[in-house]
This record gives C-alpha cells, sequence and structure tokens, in this order.
C-alpha cells in the first residue's frame, strides 16, 4: 500500500464502491498542501490529527517531519508531545507561545523563500532533493485543532496578528513545505479561511446545508454518519479515519502514542539536533536564581555581563554588558511589579562576577541586605548623601568594574549631584563604571532634563506592567496594545537591548541578598 521509495502519511481508508475496492487516505508530503478537517463536535476531527501525526512519525525520520500543534480544543493533542518529531503543543491559553510558535513557524517561511528563490527553486521538494544533511530542510505539519476555538481565545490577541499570521502560512506555506492541517466547524468552509485550502475532510455536520460549503450535495449525505466517518471534497469519496490504537480508552491511547515516542527516539538517536524540530519552551510563572543557573548555566558569564533573566523566543539568558555596551540600564514599572527583584538579580549576577558597588536606597529596598559587603563600596540611604563630593571617588577613576544601582530612583530626581551626574553618564563607555536604576515608570519617565534623563537615553532596560502605551518611552521602545493593561506575574517584564524590539523576560527571585551574594 505505501511505497517504501516514497513513504505517505497514511491515516485512513477510502471507500470506492463503484470500483469495488478500497484504497489508503495518504498525505505524501512532497505534493500535498494544506488540509481542512471539519465537523461538529466529538466527530473524530482531534482523532484525524493525531492519527496524521503518528502516521508521519511511524514513516519518516525525525530530520525530514517536524510538528508543531496548537490545541484549541480539549487537550487531544497533548500527548502528540512524546513523539521525537513533535517541536511543541500550545494550548490557547499559553498565548505567548502561541505567538511564538507561529512567529518563528512564519520566519523560517520566510528564510525557506529565500533559499528558493537563491537556487531557483519552485518548491522545497526540489530543493530538498539537492540538499543533504544539515542543509535539506524538513517538511512542516502545523496541527491546529478547533479554528472556533482558536478565534474565540486569540482573535483580538496582539490586534488581530495571529489569525493573520495563520492565513498568511495557509496562502504561501505549501510551497515551501509548510502545511497547516486545521480542524473546525462551518467558521472554516465560510468566508475568507473557505478559500485558503483546496483540500477538505467533512465529517457529521449540525447543518446539512453546509456541505455544500465545500462542494457536497446534502440530498447525497446519508442521514446518519459514524463518528471517525468523513467525506472528501474531491468527489465526496467516503473515508474511515485510522485510530492511534483501536479498542482503547483517551488515557490507553495517550499510554500508547507515548511508548511510540520512546521506540521512534531510540529510532532517531542519530538525528542531529540542527535537523530536530524547534522547541517551544514555557516561560516559568516563578523563577529562583538557582532554578535558572542549574538550567542554563547563567554563572558562566564573560567579563562584564550581568544576568537579567529568562526571555526571548527561545527562553534563554539574557544578558547585558555595561562594560562594553550602552553603560546604562532602567528599570521601571508600577509598585509591586518586580522592580526591587530585579535590582536585586542585578546586584546578585554583577558581584558575582567580579563587580564593586555603589548602592543608593533611599526607601526599604533588599539591596539594604548589603550593608558591609565587601564589594560593596558605599550604601547611601539618604538622598542628601547623593552629592559631588561624595560619588566622585567613587564612580572615577576606578580601577575595577564598578555598578551605581538606584532603587527608588523616582525619589532621587533633585539630589545636589544631578548636575555631575549629567556630564557622567553620556561619556561612562568604556570607564569600568555602569549605572542601573530602578523606579516608577510615571515619575522616573517625566522631564526633559536631569541625570535620570541622560539614564534613559541609551534605550535599554526593563519595563513592569504598562499601563499605557506611552510608557514604552522610559526604556526607549514602541508598546503593542495587548502589552499594556496585563496583569503580569510578579518579575515578568519586557527587556529592551537598545535596538527597539522588546522581549518578554522574566527576572529570578533572589531569597535573602545577604546571604546568596558570593562573598
Amino acid at each position: 500500500m505505501v511505497d517504501p521509495h516514497r513513504p505517505e502519511i497514511w491515516f485512513g481508508v477510502q471507500d470506492l464502491p463503484k470500483e469495488q475496492k478500497q484504497r489508503p487516505l495518504a498525505l505524501a508530503p512532497d505534493d500535498c498542501g494544506h488540509l481542512y478537517v471539519v465537523g461538529a463536535a466529538r466527530t473524530g476531527k482531534t482523532s484525524t490529527l493525531r492519527s496524521i501525526a503518528v502516521a508521519a512519525a511511524q514513516a519518516f525520520s525525525t530530520a525530514d517531519v517536524h510538528i508543531y500543534g496548537i490545541d484549541c480544543g480539549n487537550g487531544g493533542l497533548l500527548p502528540l508531545q512524546a513523539l521525537p518529531h513533535v517541536g511543541s503543543v500550545v494550548q490557547r491559553h499559553q498565548v505567548d507561545q502561541v505567538s511564538r510558535l507561529l512567529a518563528k513557524v512564519r520566519g523560517e517561511l520566510g528564510r525557506r523563500q529565500e533559499l528558493l528563490a537563491a537556487g531557483g527553486y519552485s518548491n522545497l521538494s526540489e530543493l530538498r532533493a539537492g540538499a543533504t544533511g544539515e542543509a535539506r530542510p524538513s517538511q512542516i505539519f502545523v496541527l491546529l485543532d478547533s479554528w472556533d476555538g482558536f478565534l474565540n481565545a486569540l482573535e483580538e490577541a496582539e490586534g488581530g496578528k495571529l489569525v493573520e499570521t495563520v492565513q498568511y502560512l495557509l496562502r504561501e506555506g505549501a510551497s515551501a513545505g509548510i502545511h497547516m492541517v486545521l480542524s473546525g466547524d462551518r467558521q472554516l468552509i465560510t468566508g475568507r479561511m473557505s478559500m485558503l485550502s483546496e483540500s477538505k475532510l467533512a465529517f457529521r455536520l449540525i447543518e446539512r446545508s453546509d456541505y455544500t460549503s465545500i462542494g457536497l450535495n446534502p440530498r447525497s449525505m446519508p442521514d446518519e454518519i459514524g463518528d471517525g466517518r468523513a467525506f472528501s471534497a474531491d468527489g465526496g469519496i467516503e473515508t474511515q479515519i485510522a485510530l492511534v490504537a483501536t479498542g482503547l480508552s483517551s488515557q490507553e491511547q495517550a499510554a500508547h502514542i507515548r511508548d511510540l515516542g520512546a521506540a521512534l527516539t531510540r529510532r532517531d538517536a542519530a538525528v542531529a539536533r540542527p535537523n530536530r524540530p524547534m522547541r517551544i519552551e514555557e516561560m516559568p510563572v516563578q523563577l529562583t536564581y538557582e532554578q535558572a543557573a542549574a538550567k542554563y548555566q547563567v554563572l558562566e558569564l564573560t567579563p562584564g555581563d550581568i544576568f537579567l533573566g529568562l526571555g526571548g523566543d527561545d527562553i534563554e539568558p539574557l544578558r547585558v554588558n555595561l562594560l562594553t555596551g550602552a553603560p546604562t540600564l532602567v528599570i521601571a514599572g508600577p509598585p509591586k511589579s518586580g522592580r526591587s527583584t530585579a535590582l536585586a538579580a542585578v546586584a546578585f549576577s554583577a558581584m558575582g562576577n567580579g563587580y564593586d558597588l555603589v548602592v543608593a536606597a533611599p526607601r526599604m529596598s533588599p539591596l539594604r541586605q548589603l550593608a558591609g559587603h565587601s564589594q560593596v563600596r558605599a550604601l547611601l540611604t539618604d538622598a542628601d548623601e547623593l552629592t559631588q563630593e561624595r560619588l566622585s571617588p567613587l564612580l572615577t577613576g576606578v580601577s575595577r568594574p564598578t555598578l551605581f544601582l538606584a532603587d527608588d530612583a523616582d525619589l532621587l530626581r533633585s539630589i545636589e549631584a544631578d548636575l555631575w551626574l549629567r556630564g557622567l553618564i553620556p561619556h561612562a563607555a568604556g570607564s569600568q563604571v555602569g549605572f542601573v536604576v530602578a523606579g516608577d515608570t510615571e515619575s522616573i519617565g517625566k522631564g526633559f532634563s536631569g541625570w535620570l534623563v541622560e539614564m534613559r537615553k541609551n534605550r535599554q532596560g526593563v519595563l513592569f506592567r504598562p499601563q499605557s502605551m506611552t510608557d514604552g518611552d522610559v526604556v526607549g521602545a514602541r508598546l503593542k496594545r495587548s502589552d499594556v493593561g496585563v496583569d503580569l506575574p510578579v518579575g515578568r517584564g519586557h527587556f529592551q537591548s537598545g535596538d527597539g524590539v522588546l522581549s518578554v523576560i522574566q527576572i529570578p527571585h533572589v531569597h535573602d541578598l545577604s546571604e546568596r551574594v558570593p562573598r
């Protein structure tokens, strides 16, 4: 049934009564486009997506087929994460992960379009035929379970960008080897979506008239259509979808997929990492410095590096270097959003990497726990102490990397050393001195002059819980409407490294700074 020299994804049986025979229902990755699986609830749509994924994993190496899932139903795709071919399965409440997954796939589409154009290829099959090893792109399948659930949860997210991205992948993806398999109700076969895929499978529909939307005659459809039984849009061929395993409950099928995943992982153990699917890691809701260090080796820093937290598209360590890069970092947010937590994490990482500290903390702050530490050159708790006479010997002519940290910096706008700092900060690059301040977004972002204005000019910082579109000005970045007014976990914010692009970041919590800083 399957040509071993041209493997297919076999996931059902088609009945051809006029010819008195049956034939397999299969997808050939080199030839197929996209597929809609349409029907009422509990008719077999999710099972179809699962069967396609399992059949693809059995027929192809992990290097040749990569699978991603967006589960907007009841979690039926989650067991697929056991397969080595599956990069990630994300759910509709994981808006950030859905966004990052679609952005990564869209980025991969752009990369492949450039490769096709540069080599004069018309499609991915031609490109794959002339490439080997790490240079041979995989076929990608994106399984989206419940288009109606996707719209209900994510239609307005990021100003409609996620829906637009799915539609873009449907329009442009097939020739580049990116195949969308969507399940859903009649919303898939009406309006703009109906025109973006020619291949459709219709399960039992609530309204018989809806069969006309995929080219089927409602009068010719059976009165009773069993679960797992579908009809193809091209000719109304009756099809029985194959189950992952027959006679098993949902839990038993999940266990079967896990066992299969373990076997396929052993089979494909030799596949190189670059030829494996992308992983879309989940941002931790809470993070300690120890957890980050254990998993991501964040203590392996080059001279001058300061570990800030985990973030970006790949949930990787985000660092700044205030000695070789921009010498300032602004941390802004409303009260209890994580500003002081971030400042403590900066202090912890900086001291572990050889910085001396000059600390200003006019209110109670975790930084006051550093009193008496050998690397703390001064701990100033009164705004009146921040004078040029006091700060000049601490921040000029230094022989060791030195970091000036100020918590509640909005209370330090009018210090005596203001004019002196205004002249020092713009010329701090390369001087062994860096500056990090934390304060209330509204207050720290005010004014057109002053030392805090100089801090903002490098457009590098962390912004917590923005309440208006203009809050992004504090770190020199433009916010999206979906970024504003969101109640994020403490320590979750947006990082801007000077390029105008915001990355989501989770700052680690340092418990009892006085005990945990290396001495």
